[in-house]
C-alpha cells in the first residue's frame, strides 16, 4: 500500500508489492495448509459486511471474478475505447 504510513506525503507516484512463497509441504503438508488458510477464508466471509457491501471478500476474488466473467463473456469496453480501436481498424479517415 504505497503511500499510506507515512509521516510525509509520497513525492511522486509509487508502487510497492512484497511477495511471500511458502513451500506448504515444509510447514505440515498440503492438506493441514488447505484445511487452515481454509478456516481462515472461512471466518473472513462469515463476519458481517461494512454498510453498503454486499459481502466479505479476501484479496483477490474481485479480480478472479471479473476474470471469470472476461473469459466467459469478453472483456467489456467504453464506447470511447471502441471508438479509439475503430479508427486502427478503418485507417485514417
Amino acid at each position: 500500500m504505497s503511500g499510506f504510513g507515512r509521516a510525509d506525503a509520497p513525492k511522486s507516484e509509487t508502487a510497492a508489492v512484497t511477495v511471500q512463497v511458502f513451500d506448504p509441504e515444509a510447514f505440515g503438508g498440503r492438506e493441514a495448509f488447505l484445511r487452515q488458510t481454509g478456516w481462515l477464508a472461512d471466518a473472513c466471509r462469515s463476519n458481517l459486511p461494512r454498510p453498503g457491501v454486499t459481502s466479505v471478500r479476501l484479496p483477490g476474488e474481485a479480480g478472479l471474478e471479473r476474470r471469470r466473467r472476461a473469459l466467459a463473456s469478453g472483456v467489456p469496453l467504453s464506447r470511447c475505447i471502441i471508438r479509439v480501436i475503430a479508427v486502427w481498424r478503418d485507417g485514417p479517415g
